[in-house]
């Protein structure tokens, strides 16, 4: 069943045996995991139907350190949350990411990467990606050579982008046809209360900007709002430690060089997209591990971009393309002139990506390595409650201080080079690092990825984190946390698929319970 808040009586409350907040990819997959429990499930999502008017207000910041646009950019309030924006791209971590590294300060997760492993494929289930291989399985499913890179300094990756991402479209029908799962849109939690006295539940304070206000009591709620709402509601209701909303990550993410003099089939050849029935197969460079421990340096993974100069069929084709789509038809006429000009050269992309099934580059592409890295976990680097400014429904509001260090910096640098060593080596080009790497404003030039890790982070105890290795609150039992905030490094993947992973393991412990 599916309802609104907006529709139900004020002061409603509601009963159920566990509570879900958030209707992202967390919150569905656990929704979904336990269906047959024998146990009465009600989702709380804060946003509506995609129809419906947006709640983005509800996400504005306070910035007070490195600018995060990711913060509003990077949420959606609706159901299926932010897999309503991304383009489905799906990479396990590596094993190192779980590792204390003595170089990395504040790493190491309670759990080994075996421990988590074992669920990622009912993860990859979830995103109707079937038996995903990666890094040098990926290539022989291809079957293509991969580039014979220096196994010591890098490793040829492949990512997944599923074709069906938006887990409220997908799965909407299957929640509401579910007797013992009840969904509530236009519910944000405000709130929590712990248990009191002898009944055991906690009660978490729900409202919309309708006005109607309601309770929803559960001895069990587990929190899968995100990376930022999770400590936000957890400071907003006085529950955790002292760690709640430190150690705020991402994947900062730059361009770190430009190649000249390329070779340019074999680059286009190595590295661009892959098109298969499950979906794309996004070609990368990461960082090997052999590297990262000898340099002392943090996990990277990184793609080639190919931007096509602005007077080719190609450009023309992408820009006719977005404006025909954006219904602005004077533009796309204007575009549709480039096209007919270049028809051969159309007539090649055109046997690329249908019948080769890649994406085609255009010839004179400018060649550019995009990196994304892992982040230094920072205690200063958090999430507090602004002390003055309030959202539309009263909820302080989050502020944000994301910092960037050396370690960072260092991580970027050592990567340029290695890449333009073995690009150098097999005859690929010449990659030119990008001045900033080694210039005081460096941060000026770095971006967050809309990943937000860490602030209510995983460990073996309460002075190490906020969660305990079953993803429990320290203090608080039966309130967990499923989401990136428990990450407490976040590697260089995409955190989507882990995220799943980690959910379907909770899963499994609260059907046992």
């Amino acid at each position: 069943m599916i309802e609104r808040l907006s529709a139900l009586p004020d002061g409603t409350r509601a009963e159920a045996d566990l509570a879900i907040i958030g209707g992202g990819a967390a919150g569905i997959a656990l929704a979904l995991a336990l269906r047959g429990s024998g146990l009465s499930v009600l989702l709380a999502e804060s946003g509506g139907a995609p129809d419906q008017p947006s709640l983005d207000s509800l996400n504005e910041v306070t910035l007070a350190g490195h600018p995060f646009p990711g913060a509003r950019e990077g949420r959606a309030r609706r159901l299926g949350g932010a897999t309503t924006l991304w383009a489905g791209q799906s990479l396990p971590l590596d094993p190192i990411d779980f590792e204390a590294r003595d170089w990395v300060p504040h790493s190491g997760w309670p759990i080994a990467h075996a421990e988590l492993a074992r669920h990622y494929p009912a993860a990859e289930r979830l995103l109707r990606l079937e038996g995903m291989r990666y890094d040098a399985a990926a290539w022989a499913h291809l079957r293509e050579a991969p580039p014979p890179f220096d196994p010591a300094l890098l490793r040829p990756q492949v990512s997944w982008l599923a074709k069906h991402r938006d887990f409220g479209a997908m799965y909407r029908a299957a929640l509401a046809a579910d007797p013992a799962t009840r969904v509530l849109l236009e519910a944000t939690a405000t709130r929590i209360r712990p248990p009191a006295g002898e009944e055991g539940r906690y009660a978490v304070e729900l409202a919309c900007l309708a006005g109607r206000r309601a309770e929803l009591r559960a001895p069990r709620v587990v929190l899968c709002c995100g990376g930022l709402d999770t400590p936000r509601l957890l400071l907003a209701s006085g529950l955790g430690n002292h760690l709640v909303g430190r150690f705020l990550q991402d994947h900062p993410t730059a361009t770190v060089g430009e190649v000249e003099g390329a070779d340019f089939a074999r680059l286009a050849q190595w590295f661009r997209p892959f098109y298969r029935r499950e979906g794309r197969l996004f070609p990368k460079i990461a960082l090997a591990e052999a590297a990262q421990r000898a340099e002392r340096v943090l996990n990277v993974t990184s793609e080639l971009v190919f931007t096509a100069p602005e007077d080719s069929p190609f450009a023309s084709a992408r820009a006719f393309y977005g404006a025909f789509r954006g219904g602005e038809t004077r533009a796309a006429l204007r575009r549709a002139a480039g096209l007919a000009m270049g028809g051969r050269e159309m007539l090649g992309y055109a046997w690329t990506r249908l019948v080769k099934r890649r994406l085609p580059a255009a010839a004179g592409a400018r060649i550019t390595l995009w990196a994304h890295i892992e982040q230094t976990p920072d205690p200063d680097s958090r999430l507090t409650l602004d002390p003055v400014e309030k959202d539309a429904l009263g909820m302080p509001r989050a502020r944000l201080d994301w910092r960037l260090n050396e370690l960072d910096r260092r991580s970027f640098e050592l990567f340029a080079e290695l890449v333009g060593r073995e690009f150098a080596r097999l005859g690929l080009g010449r990659l030119r690092p990008a001045p900033w790497l080694r210039e005081a404003g460096w941060r000026a030039e770095v971006q967050d990825f809309f990943h937000h890790i860490g602030t209510a982070r995983m460990g073996a105890s309460p002075a190490e984190g906020v969660v305990d290795r079953h993803l429990e609150v320290f203090g608080c039992p039966g309130l967990y946390v499923a989401s990136s905030a428990v990450f407490p490094t976040g590697g260089a993947s995409n955190p989507t698929l882990t995220i799943l992973a980690l959910t379907l393991r909770l899963a499994e412990r609260l059907r046992g319970r």
